[in-house]
């Protein structure tokens, strides 16, 4: 039912594009947002895309938002998208429903015994026989300004072993669990809604485009030219200095009296940052970008006068947040 009401086929506008690795998907005009997992019209429309090519992810935008499906997710679409492409000359209907529901085809395909089963293993799709949407089109997620992606939800079997709120107003969680234990932070600019998410994107728009200038008081010009009067214009602008101005979400990390260290090796887009909390080493749920990371790199290397290269691949600075 939920599928159903977000959006229909009918309905879909998405508008995807590759970007060397990537499809981005634009959704500010589709009613499904881009949300994978609930709507099978923008699903139909992502893997339609992957018929054409692989990748390695896949990212949408709606709203000043964005949600990158990578991992396994990317590896579900991306399967859809082959076996789309190899059981159209003969199924065209099964083709179809691959592109707004590969799992309901995987498992047609697998029951039939002939060349749309092998066309199933071949692919990768029958791998995904005993998924579920909602598991696996779990995206990291993120406000467009930030340049790094945080994964909402707790490890599989997690137990919640503390819960507090930083200076910064993000919420940090520690669960406990089989090995590393994690901390899971939920930045204030995550906990917005959507109307004052698409602020921020504005005012970052402003900012970058030079609508607005001012050095550290730009970031509050840009809110205050983007905002309606009751939004959280304090909020907004903490959020917007600390992605344009600071160091990102490693500013909430710092914020934390008992987080003493930060880190994170490459790839910096597929491996989570870790930090060491009341002297212990811990997993987080964030990761950087690409860009997020050459950022902060950039800026380390500026502040500690120190080569970072291929030569010299490791770099430790201090940062006053």
């Amino acid at each position: 039912m939920l599928e159903r009401l977000l959006s229909t086929d009918e309905d879909c506008r998405c508008e995807p594009a590759f970007e060397g690795e990537r499809l981005r998907v634009e959704s500010d005009d589709c009613p499904g947002r881009g949300r994978l997992a609930e709507a099978p019209a923008c699903r139909r429309t992502v893997v339609a895309a992957l018929e054409e090519r692989d990748v390695e992810s896949v990212c949408t935008r709606a709203a000043g938002f964005e949600r990158a499906y990578e991992d396994g997710a990317a590896g579900l679409l991306v399967a859809a998208g082959r076996f789309a492409d190899a059981v159209a000359f003969h199924d065209e209907d099964l083709a179809e429903r691959a592109r707004s529901d590969p799992l309901g085809a995987a498992r047609v395909a697998t029951g039939r015994g002939d060349a749309l089963a092998r066309a199933a293993a071949e692919t990768g799709l029958a791998a995904f026989l005993e998924a579920d949407y909602e598991t696996t089109l779990r995206p990291n997620v993120g406000p467009t300004v930030a340049r790094s992606r945080i994964a909402t939800r707790p490890p599989p079997g997690a137990t919640l072993a503390e819960r507090y709120e930083l200076d910064t107003g993000a919420v940090v969680r520690r669960y406990g669990g089989d090995g590393l234990d994690t901390y899971h932070l939920t930045p204030a600019e995550h906990r917005l809604d959507a109307e004052t998410t698409a602020t921020l994107a504005a005012a970052y728009r402003r900012l970058a485009r030079g609508g607005v200038t001012g050095g550290e008081r730009a970031p509050a010009r840009a809110v205050r030219a983007a905002a309606a009067v009751d939004q959280p214009v304090e909020t907004l602008v903490a959020a917007l200095r600390k992605h344009t101005l600071g160091l990102g979400v490693v500013e909430d990390y710092f914020a934390d009296p008992a987080v003493t260290d930060a880190f994170v090796t490459a790839p910096v887009d597929e491996n989570r940052i870790r930090v060491r909390h009341d002297g212990e080493t811990l997993r987080t749920n964030v990761r950087l970008t690409t860009d997020g990371a050459d950022a902060l790199a950039s800026r380390f290397r500026r502040s500690s006068g120190r080569a970072f290269s291929r030569a010299s691949p490791t770099l430790a600075a201090t940062a006053d947040a």
